[in-house]
């Protein structure tokens, strides 16, 4: 139960946000404008679960490191796959940077695909940052620690959750 429940809340906190993102893009009153959120963040959701495979390699390295007491090797093995994590990151980034078009081929020439260039163009931007926390993720869980990365998650989603109705809105000059 040590590790089970903060590790639980870690990966609830995650669609909470979504729920949130949807609440602050609903209350556009656009329909196409939540069908453009939900597409792009499918898109981006799809490669970045399909290119972050370091993660899922991270955690054992890590883990094996650990159990033997070698905190160099921890140190060593997460900041290679930290520096990996950013090379594969910066690839995902590009791809969805110049590729938006086809990447939003599920929706074709429509109001959403028109939408969701633009918000995928700024979601890209987020793949390195996103991709080297999930690493940063996996190296604390290979290490029994899964404390820490529930409260990175919650103080990050609080950020989003007090940004999302300025970023969305906008806030006096700020448009």
């Amino acid at each position: 139960l040590k590790l089970f429940i903060p590790a639980m809340l870690n990966f609830l906190i995650i669609p909470l946000v979504g729920a949130v993102d949807v609440f602050w893009v609903g209350r556009m009153g656009s329909a196409v404008a939540l069908a453009a959120q939900g597409a792009a963040n499918q898109v981006f959701q799809s490669a970045f679960w399909i290119i972050s495979f370091v993660p899922s390699i991270i955690a054992p390295v890590v883990a094996k490191a650990a159990a033997s007491g070698d905190t160099e090797e921890v140190q060593r093995a997460t900041g290679e796959a930290i520096f990996v994590a950013s090379l594969v990151g910066l690839f995902g980034m590009l791809l969805l940077t110049f590729m938006q078009d086809r990447a939003l081929s599920i929706v074709p020439g429509s109001p959403t695909a028109t939408q969701a260039g633009p918000y995928i163009g700024w979601r890209a931007l987020t793949f390195i940052p996103a991709i080297i926390s999930t690493v940063g993720f996996a190296a604390f869980r290979g290490t029994l620690d899964v404390t820490t990365p529930m409260k990175i998650t919650l103080v990050s989603q609080c950020i989003n959750l007090v940004l999302d109705p300025i970023l969305i809105f906008g806030a006096g000059t700020l448009k």
